[in-house]
């Protein structure tokens, strides 16, 4: 358990599980550099919680959800809710997603452990016996004092005439390796979006396709330089594109392709393709997915030879209207 602020009894009271859920709610107050928050409690804050791979973006203020393992405080995730007009598209996200995010902290505090039971195991002394000269790079002592600690805990003391080359006589300090951050990731949402007739009409939702003959329908997300901003400089592991469909039976009442395409445009208008070709993302009503984009997706966008996204399509089989939650990126970098 990391440091604290708080009462022995305070303490104990928080880690408790045994009479209380094994989860509860906090407030960051602070973000560290090694990829810990501390939370606000009470009147004393909790220092140093770490987190699991299941919560990024950290910002001071958020409310997240604190899970209690083996007495130890983990932050899974933030309890931030999706807004109203996203809640139909995120309904069957969200069991899969609370699954995800217990399962990482419990892996987050296994390997944990793990790392720790290594370093123990790493500054355990080693006691041979024998009648032998001692092997090459040995130093030899004068005496040997031994001091019984208690709890199962003996110290050494070695006594030597002259000390050139041994070091230090004071027992070693040993220093917990530095943590493994996370990669840090960037969320970035469109500042405009719209769609785009041959006939000419104009709508400000998302549309693809066409039902009923009057011109088929092309639509994009628009943001600026800012995702190539967020990547200058930085070695970029992967993108993640969130797109949704909406549920107010606009089109089939089944899967059709959203046909998912890159653009140039950094300011809001009738969007071209340009890049890699188009991927095709299949969305049921109602339905919201988040899309793995390829390598040179990636590398497009984050070179600012790409600056968004636009989906177009042909006739009845690609008519479709994109949710409200669509358009969200997130970037993760090394």
């Amino acid at each position: 358990m990391a440091d604290t602020q708080l009462p022995a009894s305070d303490l104990k009271t928080l880690l408790s599980g045994s009479s209380q859920s094994p989860m509860f709610v906090a407030q960051v107050s602070a973000v560290n550099e090694d990829g810990t928050v501390s939370l606000a409690w009470g009147a004393a804050p909790v220092l140093n919680v770490p987190c699991s791979t299941g919560y990024i973006g950290r910002e001071v203020g958020q409310s997240v959800l604190v899970a209690r393992v083996n007495k130890q405080l983990i932050v899974v995730g933030t309890t931030a809710q999706p807004d109203p007009q996203d809640q139909q598209e995120l309904a069957d996200q969200a069991d899969l997603d609370a699954t995800n995010t217990t399962l990482d902290a419990l892996v987050d505090y296994a390997h944990a452990v793990n790392s720790d039971a290594q370093r123990l195991d790493s500054i355990r002394p080693r006691i041979t016996f024998g009648t032998a000269a001692a092997p090459s790079g040995f130093l030899q002592a004068d005496s040997v004092w031994f001091k019984d600690q208690g709890g199962g805990r003996v110290d050494f003391y070695f006594k030597r005439s002259s000390d050139a080359g041994s070091g230090s006589s004071a027992p070693p300090t040993s220093t917990k390796p530095p943590v493994s951050s996370p990669p840090v990731s960037r969320t970035l949402q469109p500042n405009s979006q719209g769609s785009w007739r041959s006939s000419g009409q104009t709508d400000s939702q998302v549309w693809q396709g066409d039902w009923t003959g009057r011109g088929n329908w092309l639509g994009g997300w628009f943001y600026g330089t800012s995702i190539a901003d967020a990547c200058s400089g930085k070695s970029v592991k992967s993108m993640t594109f969130t797109i949704s469909r909406t549920n107010n039976g606009s089109g089939w009442n089944h899967g059709v392709p959203a046909h998912l395409k890159l653009h140039g445009r950094t300011s809001k208008g009738k969007p071209s393709p340009t890049g890699d070709g188009s991927r095709a993302v299949t969305l049921s009503p109602g339905q919201l997915v988040r899309f793995s984009l390829p390598g040179g997706w990636v590398s497009a966008l984050a070179s600012g030879s790409a600056r968004g996204f636009m989906i177009s399509g042909s006739g009845r089989s690609d008519y479709m209207c994109a949710g409200g939650a669509s358009g969200k990126l997130v970037i993760t970098f090394n």
